[in-house]
């Protein structure tokens, strides 16, 4: 019996104030970001309300996990 290994990668949520008047491009919505804040994920800028888990769909403000693209929870990266 193998013990299975997960690489684990943390992902930086990075918050970052928007001084420009040119909004960026969210990849799901297509929507400018008007907020005052936005998040940096995956080389990707997110509304945060749009920021969320790929399985539950849990928002993920503070701290995320990525594989193969996709931002998830602790617990289900984890599974």
């Amino acid at each position: 019996m193998g013990v299975r290994v997960r690489k684990m990668t943390t992902v930086a949520v990075s918050l970052t104030r928007m001084f420009s008047s040119r909004a960026s491009q969210v990849c799901r919505l297509r929507q400018p970001i008007l907020d005052r804040f936005i998040l940096k994920v995956l080389e990707r800028s997110w509304h945060a309300r749009c920021l969320k888990c790929a399985d539950c769909q849990a928002q993920l403000a503070n701290k995320c996990f990525a594989r193969n693209g996709h931002v998830y929870c602790k617990d289900d990266f984890f599974k």
